[in-house]
C-alpha cells in the first residue's frame, strides 16, 4: 500500500474515531479549549488572529470567534481558493458575514476581500490528528500546508485537537507543515 492510500484509510479511521467522540465530550473539552487559550499570553497579545471555523465534529472554535471579535480584535478565517489552489485569508466583523459552501463549511462570503498575511499575529490550526511534536494529518487537500508554508516562521501556530485524538507517530512527507504548540483541553504544550 502506497503513502497516499495509507494516509487516506487513516483519515478514514480518525474521521470515525472523533465522530464517535460524545457530544459531551466534545462540548467540554472545546470549553476546556477556549478556557486555556484564553489565558494563554501569545493569544492575548495577538491582534490580528486566524482560525478555521469549525465543521463537524472538530474543536469548536465560535466562542473563540466570539472572543476575538469582542476584544475588538481583527478576526481571520480561511476561504479556500480551489484554482489555485490556495486559501485565502478574510477579515470578518462578525459570524453573519459567512455562508454555508462547498462540502457544508462556513466560509466569508464572496465580496469580502482577501487580507495580508502580514496582518496576522497567531494562527489556530484544524487537523483530524495531531502528534506532541507538531505533526499533523488533515483532510488531504493540502491547503494549511500550502498556507503553513508560507506564513512567517515568528508567527505562532497552535494545533487545536481533543485530546482523545493525539497520536504517538502520524505518517509525514516532506511537504507537511508542523504547528509549533499543541492545544487540547489539557492545556497548550510547545513542541
Amino acid at each position: 500500500m502506497d503513502s497516499r492510500t495509507q494516509k487516506k484509510a487513516l483519515r478514514d479511521q480518525l474521521i470515525k474515531k472523533r465522530d464517535a467522540l460524545s457530544d459531551d465530550y466534545r462540548r467540554s473539552a472545546s470549553s476546556g479549549i477556549f478556557m486555556s487559550l484564553r489565558s494563554w499570553k501569545p493569544y492575548l497579545d495577538a491582534k490580528g488572529v486566524f482560525t478555521y471555523v469549525s465543521f463537524r465534529s472538530e474543536p469548536d472554535t465560535h466562542d473563540i470567534m466570539e472572543d476575538i471579535l469582542a476584544d475588538g480584535r481583527s478576526l481571520f478565517v480561511p476561504r479556500t481558493r480551489w484554482e489555485p489552489k490556495g486559501l485565502d485569508l478574510i477579515r470578518i466583523r462578525d459570524r453573519k458575514e459567512l455562508k454555508v459552501t462547498r462540502f457544508g463549511l462556513h466560509e466569508p462570503e464572496d465580496h469580502l476581500p482577501p487580507a495580508l498575511i502580514q496582518e496576522i499575529d497567531l494562527v489556530l490550526v484544524p487537523g483530524l490528528s495531531f502528534t506532541l511534536e507538531g505533526g499533523r494529518i488533515g483532510y488531504g487537500a493540502g491547503f494549511y500546508d500550502h498556507f503553513l508554508s508560507e506564513l512567517p516562521k515568528e508567527v505562532p501556530t497552535v494545533g487545536m485537537v481533543f485530546e482523545e485524538m493525539i497520536s504517538k507517530n502520524l505518517p509525514m512527507e516532506s511537504h507537511d507543515q508542523a504547528v509549533q504548540f499543541i492545544l487540547s483541553e489539557k492545556g497548550i504544550r510547545k513542541v
